[in-house]
């Protein structure tokens, strides 16, 4: 454990955290609760044991020429205020929050909260700089929050001061590292460079124009039900939602893309959980980065059964966790980046985007769902500042109760449209897959007229 603990002077930023190493580069959690309404000292005071709680939420960005460190803000530290928005409009507060950045320049917060008291309930904003922390760390963050609020309201006594630190866990990258050889990293470098070399978009987009860096975020939402009804289904299969989430993406995007009766194939890399994938991990406890991924490029026909892609995406995932591609990948960025320029990297029509999309199945809220008089119904993964580095369009399934589905792309009239189009169909075909029979193919399934 020990060599896995941080400097307390600090330590440089790994490849995903680097990457994220602009002001604007933000996660915003969107937890929506039921129950008696956040009280105000209360949730201040929870802010403060949470500080107190992870060690990376009191540091600071610095940067040294064109590397950047997290280094510990010296005490006494500075504890968030909570910021109360009275407005019924929650989408608009998240929207503003995903485009406006943090401040690197001075020791203020990498991580703010935002209470959106609207009707019927209260929006519970957390949002925090994607270097420090990334969607499970958002689900840590919302617990602890009610945790200490709870505890807060129910002991008049209850001290801040007292929460005990975890120890800091040092860069990703070093503890992914030593679990992956040199072969399965150098099969991945050329596996990626051919990948990257002959990447075209499929999903069309418009870049955002100067000064740019905009982003739109929509959502969508599931129901208990089919969740309940697909996960039976998941079982009797033996397969993943997560893979069901996959397949639908190739279905809808085909259905927005595909015009011929050639083989369809689709780019996006897929985020991987690391928590529990080393030795020693930090599990649900740890606020950060713990960020890995893998690289999807799946075939379809029009021939192809909706759950045959099913059973393919999920040996596919399968196969990419034995191959380690989730250990390696940003050893194998960071390789290629070294090797200069790619041929064709730099084509008009891709516009500094090397994938199509993103894919993060951020999976099952990790935590009670009520805590003291508080419950927490569903909640939003987004944010911004994430395009162009990670893809055209960010899709992100965090579940509660239900499926919950969110898009993040680079603001443009024309993208509203694909992304709208795009988030309508998968949310419909993954919502009515408990349904969908064994012989349903992709002809099928683009013969179908758009809703």
């Amino acid at each position: 454990m020990e060599d896995m603990i941080a400097n307390q002077n600090g330590r440089k930023l790994g490849y995903f955290e680097a990457a994220t190493a602009n002001p604007g580069c933000v996660v915003v959690m969107v937890a929506h609760l039921s129950g008696d309404r956040l009280q105000i000292v209360a949730l201040q005071k929870a802010v403060a044991a949470t500080t107190r709680r992870h060690p990376i939420l009191r540091t600071k960005l610095v940067s040294s020429g064109t590397e950047f460190s997290l280094k510990p803000t010296p005490p006494p530290y500075c504890v968030p205020a909570v910021h109360v928005v009275v407005d019924s409009e929650w989408e608009r507060v998240v929207q503003e929050e995903c485009n406006s950045g943090f401040c690197f320049m001075d020791d203020s917060p990498l991580w703010k909260i935002v209470l959106v008291q609207g009707e019927p309930r209260d929006v519970l904003l957390v949002k925090f700089h994607h270097c420090i922390a990334d969607a499970s760390s958002g689900y840590i963050l919302i617990n602890d929050l009610l945790t200490f609020h709870c505890q807060s309201i129910e002991n008049n006594d209850f001290d801040e001061e007292s929460v005990i630190s975890l120890p800091d866990f040092t860069c990703p990258d070093e503890l992914c590292l030593p679990l992956v050889d040199e072969g399965c990293i150098q099969t991945a470098l050329d596996n990626l460079r051919e990948r990257r070399e002959s990447w075209v978009p499929v999903l069309p987009f418009e870049p955002n124009p100067p000064p740019g860096n905009q982003h739109n975020v929509i959502f969508r939402d599931g129901s208990p039900l089919q969740l309940q009804r697909l996960q039976s289904r998941c079982r009797e299969r033996g397969v993943s939602v997560g893979s069901v989430l996959v397949a639908a993406t190739y279905f809808a995007v085909a259905k927005l893309t595909y015009d011929s009766d050639e083989d369809f194939s689709f780019d996006f890399d897929m985020d991987v959980n690391l928590r529990d994938r080393f030795p020693g991990a930090p599990g649900s406890d740890h606020v950060g980065a713990f960020i890995g991924m893998m690289a999807f490029n799946l075939t379809v026909t029009p021939t192809t059964t909706f759950w045959g892609l099913v059973e393919t995406a999920r040996r596919a995932i399968g196969e990419g966790l034995e191959e380690k591609q989730h250990l390696s990948y940003f050893e194998v960025g960071k390789r290629l980046d070294a090797l200069g320029s790619i041929p064709g990297s730099s084509k008009e029509d891709t516009h500094g985007h090397a994938q199509d999309m993103n894919f993060s199945n951020v999976g099952k809220y990790l935590f009670p769902t009520t805590v003291g008089s508080v419950t927490v119904e569903k909640i939003y993964c987004v944010g911004g500042g994430w395009c162009p580095t990670f893809g055209s369009y960010i899709f992100l399934i965090p579940s509660v109760k239900e499926l919950n589905f969110s898009l993040v792309y680079e603001a443009a009239d024309f993208n509203d449209k694909i992304a709208n189009d795009f988030l309508d169909l998968v949310v419909s075909l993954t919502e009515n897959a408990p349904n969908v029979s064994e012989s349903f193919v992709l002809a099928d399934y683009i013969a179908e007229p758009l809703a």
